[in-house]
């Protein structure tokens, strides 16, 4: 692709951005929510770990790995179990219900579930957890 052709093609696709609002506002909003949101509602200290172990064949070594870290205090087997058990419904309703939705409300669907998540997040850096 010489420069000419380059050139063409950034000025049409910044023309494209410019003429929809909607991509626009998109384009400049996300930058200022992910600054939000990793300066100060994301943490790097790693605390009560979501995970499930799946060892279908233990041995001494994997028992060893696996004791070793839940002795850490980093692994919630409460938080685990429910992590387990709550994806069985969520796949579920998402094999059923969501699969039969147009693509509008399930693209709503998916911004309310961003927001309720940015919003915990949130609350919880504010409470200092």
């Amino acid at each position: 692709m010489n420069r000419n052709a380059l050139r063409a093609f950034v000025v049409k696709e910044f023309h494209h951005i410019l003429r929809d609002r909607q991509t626009l506002t998109i384009l400049l909003m996300m930058p200022l929510v992910q600054v939000i949101l990793f300066g100060y509602a994301l943490r790097s200290d790693v605390k009560d770990i979501r995970m499930a172990i799946v060892d279908p064949a233990p041995d001494h070594a994997t028992l060893e790995l696996q004791s070793r870290f839940v002795a850490t205090g980093r692994y919630s087997r409460r938080a685990a179990l429910g992590l387990a058990l709550g994806g069985i419904p969520g796949v579920l309703i998402a094999a059923f219900i969501v699969k039969s939705m147009d693509i509008t409300t399930v693209r709503w669907l998916v911004v309310g579930v961003v927001l309720i998540a940015a919003t915990m997040m949130l609350r919880s850096a504010a409470k200092g957890e």
